[in-house]
């Protein structure tokens, strides 16, 4: 069976469009207007962004036809609401087709990077490992299919960081590569718990999401989170491991749980060790960066010199880094001539 595919996306629509295509339903709330008629606010949204969409009409029938995390086959027209556009939508419908059938990456966002590349390097970091103990419970876990499919596969986060397909790997390499980076410059840091520790930081997010739906908490998820899961995955694959390390257990499983950094944050316990407060700040620093990012991206995009964040209650500005290509027309003039001389220098001609 061919799969489901979009046939135009949400940031090529505009006003009067008529809309006749597959989405998915981020949110769905039932509410009255002002003289007590019933209607439906819905977000929906693909892998180039979100709209809302109203039900204003045949709102009871319309409603049991799908519910908030469904994918669905929409139609209806774009309108101008309060200089937002938004879909009056006159038929929904959920999709009735096994997961599998459906092109995911036509409604979520991908990671920037080339997978098999991360792949790749993610391999690589637990190759650099030294200690055979450490190696065999990585290779253990991240070998084992089913693990790896969703690790692979799952974002980081729904919305703050890394929230898109694959984006959990790449959280984890960049966390990974800070982590293996610093310890260099202070030898009382054990490189190979503090590495293998940031590569199993996230772990339990692969139970936290749904695999056929990740921009939704399975219950376990919304009941233990992904610090216990990930302890729990952790205790299970060292056990399987011939006497080992019950002290390298512990550290590793201290580093999952405190990763967070503090109780507010959501660690049940602060950092206590080196290699914890390590792990602990490579995450804060990948995670922030990847959201201001995000920001400044998206600033560029819109055309507009700050973008502010609602997380960080600021705008940040996105006028910098600016990326111009080396040529005649925008090199001045005393710079043309210092490449002359320079090329002339590495010829011989001088």
């Amino acid at each position: 069976m061919e799969k489901i595919r979009k046939r135009s996306f949400i940031s090529s629509l505009k006003e009067d469009d008529v809309v006749d295509d597959y989405f998915f339903v981020k949110s769905k709330f039932e509410s009255r207007g002002k003289t007590g008629k019933p209607y439906i606010s819905l977000i929906i949204s693909d892998s180039s962004g979100e709209m809302d969409a109203r039900i204003w009409d045949n709102v009871e029938i319309l409603g049991m036809n799908f519910e908030e995390g469904n994918f669905v086959k929409l139609k209806g027209e774009v309108r101008l609401h309060q200089g937002k556009f938004q879909i009056a939508v006159t038929s929904i419908e959920k999709v009735g087709v096994p997961i599998n059938c459906i092109e995911l990456k036509d409604f979520f966002r991908t990671s920037r990077r080339n997978f098999e590349e991360m792949r790749e390097e993610f391999f690589k970091i637990i190759d650099s490992i030294n200690d055979d103990g450490l190696k065999k419970l990585l290779n253990s876990i991240f070998r084992n299919n089913s693990i790896w499919q969703r690790f692979s596969y799952y974002p980081a986060a729904k919305t703050i960081h890394h929230a898109c397909i694959h984006g959990l790997i790449e959280h984890t390499i960049s966390v990974g590569n800070i982590v293996k980076f610093l310890s260099r410059s202070y030898p009382a840091i054990d490189k190979e718990i503090a590495i293998t520790g940031a590569l199993l930081h996230d772990i339990g997010k692969i139970y936290e999401l749904e695999i056929t739906n990740p921009d939704v908490y399975t219950l376990k998820g919304k009941l233990l989170g992904h610090l216990i899961q990930g302890v729990i995955l952790l205790e299970k694959k060292a056990a399987e491991i011939k006497d080992f390390p019950q002290k390298k257990l512990l550290l590793l499983e201290h580093i999952i749980l405190s990763h967070h950094g503090s109780k507010e944050a959501g660690s049940p316990v602060e950092p206590q060790t080196i290699e914890a407060l390590l792990v602990h700040l490579a995450d804060y620093v990948d995670s922030s960066l990847n959201n201001v990012y995000e920001i400044i991206d998206e600033g560029k995009e819109s055309g507009i010199p700050w973008n502010y964040s609602r997380f960080y209650s600021r705008a940040f500005y996105t006028e910098t880094n600016e990326k111009k290509e080396i040529s005649q027309g925008n090199i001045p003039p005393d710079g043309l001539e210092e490449l002359k001389k320079l090329k002339e220098k590495l010829e011989g001609k001088e």
